[in-house]
């Protein structure tokens, strides 16, 4: 991996521990590159470093991004005064955002906030951005949409072809037959078997689709209704909050309903049980305090 400045989540390429995630940071200190997995001691990125990180896949990588909405951060501030009974100047002091949500240290335990509405951004950047992305969407969610029928069209699969390099495409032409019809549950769990083409297929279906939103808004309704949870990496909701919008005339949908549209907005909260929010929180606050 040659990794830029900032936060990812990786796990290891094979074995049992395949599934357990890893938090990785790459920072600069006195003009050298320094690496730190987990809570370990930060090493020198030099070669070893580069042969230790090809045993792992990159799942994510954390961009720094802080260009979140003043309406949406004014609101995610107020549901934490609500929460922790402090002022906005404390709230000021101890919290730092992405674009999607307000990350919140009290008492040495970094919390997470985050709006309804912000699941689907969330989901829609694992879509396109692929390495930017924030979860792994399983193949029998496609499935079980309306959608994973587009598999079948040209534009598709003229996209995902053009998009994938000489081993994916020999991977593609071996598993998947070209003058042969499959079923849609075994072409998208074959793709899912090799999780750069996955990624790609997505990415294809997103572009090719004459509604591509409505890919994403199948994919929440299907596969994380309820389980928002499941969006993050290792986070335990603790509290809900329902609050009422200040500004006349704006409105917040909930994917959820059928359209309706709603004079509240929600917002969950989160104890971050891995390192990696607290690592990103402690990014965030450098980048904030620069």
């Amino acid at each position: 991996m040659n990794l830029e400045v900032g936060c990812y989540i990786i796990k290891p390429r094979s074995g049992r521990a395949s599934n357990k995630f890893h938090y990785l940071r790459v920072f600069i200190e006195n003009k050298n590159k320094y690496v730190q997995i987990d809570d370990g001691i930060p090493k020198e990125a030099n070669e070893d470093i580069q042969i230790l990180l090809k045993s792992y896949t990159l799942v994510k990588r954390t961009i720094y991004h802080n260009s979140m909405k003043k309406s949406l951060e004014k609101r995610l501030k107020k549901a934490c005064k609500q929460k922790f009974g402090v002022s906005f100047k404390e709230i000021e002091a101890c919290s730092a955002h992405n674009k999607d949500y307000l990350l919140v240290k009290r008492n040495d335990e970094v919390f997470l906030f985050i709006e309804f509405n912000s699941y689907f951004d969330i989901l829609k950047t694992s879509i396109i951005k692929g390495m930017d992305g924030q979860i792994n969407i399983p193949w029998n969610v496609l499935v079980k949409s309306e959608i994973s029928y587009w598999q079948e069209k040209p534009q598709f699969r003229s996209v995902l072809w053009q998009s994938l390099d000489k081993d994916e495409r020999e991977f593609y032409r071996l598993t998947i037959p070209p003058n042969k019809v499959m079923k849609k549950a075994d072409y998208w769990e074959t793709l899912y078997s090799n999780p750069e083409i996955y990624q790609k297929g997505l990415k294809a279906l997103y572009d090719t689709l004459p509604s591509p939103d409505k890919l994403v808004a199948e994919i929440i309704k299907i596969g994380y209704i309820e389980k928002y949870t499941e969006l993050l990496i290792d986070c335990e909701k603790i509290d809900e909050i329902k609050m009422l919008l200040e500004i006349k005339n704006q409105s917040t949908i909930k994917i959820a309903d059928q359209g309706a549209q709603m004079k509240e907005y929600y917002v969950d909260i989160y104890r971050t049980t891995g390192s990696g929010y607290p690592h990103f929180y402690d990014y965030l606050m450098e980048m904030k305090n620069k």
